[in-house]
């Protein structure tokens, strides 16, 4: 039985569905609210053959928030780069996300067109007072030296959400990589 709350979708606006693309939202907010930020940041967040998944984290204790019960991928120590993770958290989760991946999988979709928001994309404020850009930075070098491809893009004058500028540099990012088959 999934932990995760609600999922909420986008779907392909054309008559085949060839690629999925799985949108996760920040620590203490929802699918819902993450779906609906997109949609107001980028009004035509949609494609004619991708669906685009918002879910929701589990509710469960949030340490860095006096252990409150919020929506969140994973627990953590702290927020901070020198706090070790906890690892047994990030455990439970990935069984969740694994299992996304599968229900889209056993819908005709291959591994190479179900893609995850973020890592291959990152943009990151350069005004972030609660992860700093030097994290994403130090993030995005180990994710580059564990292989994986991406772009780092720096946003002038914004904190720690989205703006309009990043949603567009998603949307672009999405259509050049799972084009229309």
């Amino acid at each position: 039985m999934s932990r995760l709350g609600a999922l909420h979708l986008t779907k392909p606006t054309g008559p085949k569905h060839t690629a999925t693309v799985i949108f996760f939202h920040g620590s203490g907010d929802s699918g819902g609210n993450m779906k609906e930020w997109v949609q107001i940041m980028a009004k035509n967040f949609v494609f004619p053959h991708i669906k685009v998944m918002f879910p929701t984290a589990p509710l469960q204790p949030y340490s860095p928030n006096g252990g409150t019960m919020s929506n969140v991928w994973f627990d953590r120590a702290g927020i901070s780069p020198d706090v070790p993770e906890k690892i047994d958290s990030l455990s439970e989760i990935e069984v969740e996300v694994k299992n996304l991946i599968q229900n889209e999988k056993q819908l005709g979709i291959p591994s190479n067109r179900i893609v995850i928001v973020p890592p291959l994309l990152q943009c990151h404020g350069d005004s972030d007072d609660l992860v700093y850009m030097q994290w994403g930075e130090a993030t995005f070098k180990e994710l580059r030296a564990l292989g994986v491809q991406g772009q780092f893009h720096i946003l002038q004058r914004l904190g720690h959400q989205i703006n309009k500028r990043g949603m567009n540099l998603v949307k672009d990012f999405i259509e050049k990589l799972l084009p229309d088959v």
